[in-house]
């Protein structure tokens, strides 16, 4: 199997940002009415001057903006369950951020690197607004200092980045929003104190009949001066290419930030062990995924480049934290059942993300209210 490129450790996006200067001009963003949903972008039409290289994003060819190569920060933005991760997978196309239909399953930024032939998009994932993280009681969304964690990773998302992509939803299936909601509202305020460019990408575009979208890109125009408004479906991959488009024309003018064969700044074993988390989450009860934490405790690659005819291997022993010995039950499950499940599930995905065989051991251990310990969540990456 061929090796995936490798994730390489680098600094911080501000310390990694090229120094402002003739390298690097700010683009102002591009105000513009939202196409009609049925249109396509036809790139005929497109000024001779401004057409550049043909990229494929998400399956489709697009025509990246000509000019000089830009580059930067693009944070994900958006309250739980709006399909951001799932997003950021497929404008890869590689499985890297977590994703399960629980809320909150992002609780810590993820830089994910798209590098294009005359861009380079450096998607930071960010863990849901929940209500209590924006509206004005100020509460934690039951989530407690976990909640305070996942709010402040994701409101100083906004601080870091070059430009914002706010995902929202259209509403209930053939029942699109009339108007927008509190929560939503409070984000926009943030990204306009922000003042960053901004493209609003309307997410699940499947579930609501065509005709519908335009009264709702016409509620959602009036929030903020968006650069662009984008009906998409991450999961079906439609209107990826036109977002892809519209992100590159609002980043600032710079050479690649990272070396193109990078994926992400992420280690290999943090990666690992929110793949483990996902099935986790998935596989266990209502009362569990909140309380579920993983640490890769021992990362074994001396034999990873096999020898001879022997396969590479990696031996992987991680340890799920949970928080309450009835919860270790449900994880652990009869018989060990309900653990080997999730290791199954999950040593799939670290195969294809690692590119070699992974022997995967995991052990179930009580942290008693790590959630609301500020010691015991530093200890698990939360701090």
């Amino acid at each position: 199997m061929a090796r995936p490129r490798q994730p390489s450790a680098s600094p911080s996006p501000s310390s990694r940002r090229p120094q402002k200067g003739p390298g690097r001009k700010p683009r102002p963003p591009r105000q513009e009415e939202p196409a009609d949903v049925e249109e396509e972008i036809d790139e005929d039409e497109e000024d001779a001057e401004a057409a550049g290289p043909t990229e494929v994003v998400a399956g489709r060819q697009i025509q990246l903006p000509a000019g000089p190569h830009r580059a930067g920060f693009v944070a994900l933005i958006g309250r739980p369950n709006v399909g951001k991760s799932t997003l950021l997978n497929a404008l890869l196309g590689a499985k890297l951020a977590a994703i399960s239909p629980k809320p909150q399953t992002t609780r810590r930024r993820l830089r994910a690197i798209m590098s294009l032939k005359t861009a380079q998009v450096v998607l930071v994932d960010t863990p849901g607004l929940f209500d209590g993280a924006v509206l004005p009681d100020g509460g934690t969304g039951g989530y407690g200092k976990l909640g305070t964690f996942m709010a402040r990773e994701a409101k100083s998302a906004l601080s870091d980045v070059d430009a914002v992509i706010f995902v929202v939803e259209p509403g209930p299936r053939n029942r699109p929003v009339t108007e927008v909601g509190a929560a939503e509202a409070a984000i926009a305020k943030l990204i306009r104190e922000s003042r960053k460019p901004c493209i609003l990408a309307i997410n699940k575009i499947d579930m609501v009949e065509k005709p519908l979208l335009l009264p709702l890109l016409d509620t959602w125009k009036e929030t903020l001066p968006f650069a662009a408004l984008v009906p998409i479906s991450a999961e079906q991959r439609e209107g990826l290419d036109r977002l892809v488009q519209e992100v590159v024309r609002v980043l600032p003018e710079s050479p690649p930030l990272f070396p193109t064969s990078t994926l992400t700044d992420a280690t290999e074993r943090e990666v690992v062990a929110e793949m483990i988390r996902e099935k986790a989450m998935i596989l266990t009860g209502e009362e569990v995924p909140y309380a579920i934490a993983v640490e890769v405790d021992r990362f074994d690659e001396s034999r990873r480049e096999g020898r001879g005819k022997k396969p590479g291997i990696v031996e992987i022993d991680a340890t799920i934290h949970v928080e309450r010995e009835g919860q270790k039950a449900i994880v652990v499950g009869k018989g060990g059942t309900k653990v080997k499940e999730i290791g199954v599930r999950a040593r799939g995905d670290v195969e294809r993300f690692l590119g070699c065989q992974v022997m995967l051991r995991l052990y179930v251990k009580v942290s008693d209210r790590w959630t609301r310990s500020d010691r015991a969540m530093r200890g698990l990456g939360y701090g």
